[in-house]
Order: structure tokens, then C-alpha cells, then sequence
């Protein structure tokens, strides 16, 4: 019972984590390209910790995503073996429920485009 619990709130998690993954991709790299305040404005000596900023998130957004995602991993692989790539598959799905949401053009506005 208590493996069913924690593989659901991993779950749950996960899925939470990949639908405000555009988001967060899209604010890590503003501020890590020195962007954070948008493309018309000039950071200028702010940048320095604007890219701070921006390592700084990348690397709490990782330690978020990466442990639950390969405890589902390795959960479903003992489940059988070609359940391996359902979190990955799902991670993706999600994803792209994420840009459906914010929509298409604020999503590459924060690449750039």
C-alpha cells in the first residue's frame, strides 16, 4: 500500500512538473540568455545576476524533476520492461498539454521569437 501511495503522489507530481515545464524552460532562459526582464529592455550590469538567477533555478528545476522521474522509471521497469518509457512518454504528453495551455506564441516569445 504504502509503494501504491508513493508511486501515485510521484506520479501526480510528475505530471504537475510537465505541465509548467514550458514555463519554467521559458524563465530559466530568459534569465540565463540575460533576458529576465523581457527582449525590448537592456539589463545591462544586472545581467551578471540575472544568469545567476537563471543557474540557480536550473539547477532547483532538476533536483525537482529528476529524482521522481527516475524513481517512475524504475517503478514501472520492474512492473515489466517496456514500461520504462511511460514516464518519459507521459513527461512529454504533458508537456505539450503545458504549451496548449500558455499558448504557442508566449512560449516561443520567451526564446526569443
Amino acid at each position: 500500500m504504502k509503494s501504491k501511495l508513493q508511486m501515485f503522489f510521484c506520479s501526480v507530481w510528475c505530471i504537475l512538473l510537465s505541465i509548467v515545464s514550458p514555463i519554467c524552460y521559458g524563465i530559466i532562459y530568459m534569465n540565463i540568455t540575460g533576458h529576465a526582464k523581457g527582449y525590448a529592455y537592456d539589463l545591462g550590469p544586472e545581467k551578471d545576476i540575472s544568469i545567476m538567477i537563471g543557474v540557480i533555478e536550473l539547477i532547483i528545476y532538476l533536483l525537482l524533476l529528476i529524482p521522481t522521474l527516475l524513481y517512475l522509471c524504475k517503478k514501472f521497469y520492474n512492473i515489466k520492461k517496456w514500461m520504462l518509457l511511460l514516464p518519459l512518454i507521459g513527461y512529454v504528453v504533458f508537456f505539450g498539454v503545458g504549451i496548449k495551455i500558455m499558448g504557442w506564441s508566449v512560449f516561443l516569445y520567451c526564446f526569443g521569437r
